[in-house]
């Protein structure tokens, strides 16, 4: 059996897209390790087991980012028997709705979910897949807010910590699974 311990994923586990959604950015692509069934699977244990022994029963709902949020989120959501919202991109969603506009590292968006999705004081963890320059982070965090909800914790696949996205969601603890290097190209002389 895998434990946090003994399971680590590198760059080599990943796609890097020179000038991919804007110049000068080395886009990390999370979509390689979608097809290592065993990494994947490792992947979500190491996300599970640090939630249950940091958070033990106390989640009570997890809330997964739009759009590969929802394959890690999912899969967690399965392995720790718990209920989950999805915080989808803008005007995907039927119903009544609460949303909050941010900038991530490379646009605009609207992030959105159902005004009841989330109950007042509800325990939520937030999955996404990476965490970069934080905006879209600190968007989830926003809207689980206004929903009222309680965060415990963020987390995550790739943290690229030399973005300082941590710095945008403030005093949300974020756990990743992995810290790569920067996502800027160097410049050419």
């Amino acid at each position: 059996m895998t434990t946090l311990k003994d399971f680590s994923l590198s760059e080599d586990d990943f796609q890097r897209y020179p000038h991919f959604h804007r110049p000068g950015l080395n886009f990390v692509d999370i979509n390689p390790l979608f097809r290592e069934t065993e990494k994947f699977k490792q992947t979500i244990t190491t996300i599970a087991d640090h939630l249950k022994e940091k958070h033990g029963d106390n989640i009570e709902i997890l809330a997964l980012v739009d759009a590969k949020g929802f394959v890690v989120g999912a899969a967690v959501a399965l392995e720790m028997g718990l209920p989950f919202v999805l915080l989808r991109k803008g005007e995907k969603l039927p119903g009544s709705l609460l949303s909050v506009s941010y900038v991530y590292n490379y646009g605009k968006s609207l992030l959105e979910a159902q005004d009841d999705a989330i109950k007042p004081g509800q325990k939520v963890v937030i999955i996404d897949d990476v965490v970069g320059s934080g905006g879209t982070m600190e968007a989830a965090c926003n809207l689980v807010r206004k929903m009222e909800g309680n965060i415990l914790e963020a987390a995550c696949v790739i943290e690229l910590p030399s973005l300082n996205g941590r710095a945008k969601f403030g005093d949300v603890p974020l756990f990743s699974v992995v810290q790569l290097g920067k996502p800027e190209l160097e410049k050419e002389l």
